[in-house]
């Protein structure tokens, strides 16, 4: 089996944003509340570049919502984002 990366996911750059802003954090805050970069932060909300399933993982939890809350549709995924998830989770595993 060839060597995988973790998988890496597209976050819902909007609902990062908005549910950041109504704890009235600072992308700062949720950095730290991380334990990342604001650079990652600042890429999820502005330009709603991937991040690894991990980090998106991270940032739910700081926001107290599940994680498939902040994953945009997969391509191939359906409409339902508990199976992005569950994908992405068999992903990362495989890539173990």
């Amino acid at each position: 089996m060839p060597n995988r990366k973790p998988r890496s996911v597209m976050p819902n750059k909007d609902k990062i944003r908005t549910m950041r802003k109504r704890l009235m954090w600072t992308q700062e805050k949720l950095a730290e509340m991380v334990g990342c970069d604001k650079r990652n932060i600042q890429r999820a909300e502005a330009k709603g570049l991937r991040v690894s399933l991990t980090t998106l993982d991270e940032i739910a939890q700081a926001l107290e919502v599940e994680v498939h809350e902040l994953m945009v549709p997969d391509i191939v995924g359906g409409d339902d984002p508990k199976e992005w998830l569950k994908r992405a989770i068999r992903y990362d595993l495989a890539a173990n």
